[in-house]
């Protein structure tokens, strides 16, 4: 353990991606939050990012889309034509 006495380097890059995550409701990921922190000044990788939310067990709610079933109906396409002869049902 040669990293036990010395500081994080990292701290300061923590809490801002904190605050970020829970400012977006917990859905960014890496990739959105280093967006994020590069507006904010912050010069920073998104492997760095990915790194500092699994250390500190940020993850973001995944996002799933409902599917349907392909369904080609479009109802009344067109214009019908009058029924002028009406040759149905005559008694």
């Amino acid at each position: 353990m040669k990293n036990f006495e010395k500081e994080d380097p990292d701290t300061e890059l923590k809490e801002p991606i904190t605050e970020l995550f829970k400012k977006f409701h917990e859905r960014y990921g890496c990739k959105r939050t280093t967006k994020e922190s590069k507006k904010l000044g912050h010069c920073v990788n998104h492997k760095k990012v990915y790194r500092l939310m699994r250390e500190t067990g940020l993850k973001g709610v995944k996002f799933m889309r409902i599917s349907r079933k392909y369904n080609s109906y479009k109802g009344n396409v067109g214009k019908v034509a009058k029924n002028r002869l009406f040759r149905g049902n005559v008694n």
